[in-house]
């Protein structure tokens, strides 16, 4: 089990999971905001001057994911996209 958990992906899901468990844009009454065309796709969650995204590019295969916080300052961001394809 020791070993599965320091394969990069893993670190990354963990990551991303603190990420959705501790920001404060993710609430049960966050506003969410979803926009779409072709092949790409922008979620918004936004909660007291938070804001969570992810930008994803399906066709692709990359994503980003940021968190800027009250004072507009970006304290999260990730960036995924061709080590997906080989995982």
């Amino acid at each position: 089990m020791d070993r599965l958990l320091e394969r990069e992906v893993v670190k990354k899901q963990l990551e991303m999971l603190r990420f959705r468990k501790t920001f404060p844009a993710f609430s049960f009454d966050s506003d969410i905001h979803v926009e779409s065309n072709e092949n790409k796709m922008v979620f918004t969650w936004e909660k007291n001057g938070y804001v969570a995204a992810l930008h994803a590019d399906l066709k692709e295969m990359q994503f980003i994911i940021s968190g800027i916080d009250k004072h507009g300052i970006q304290t999260y961001a990730m960036e995924i996209g061709e080590e997906i394809k080989t995982c």
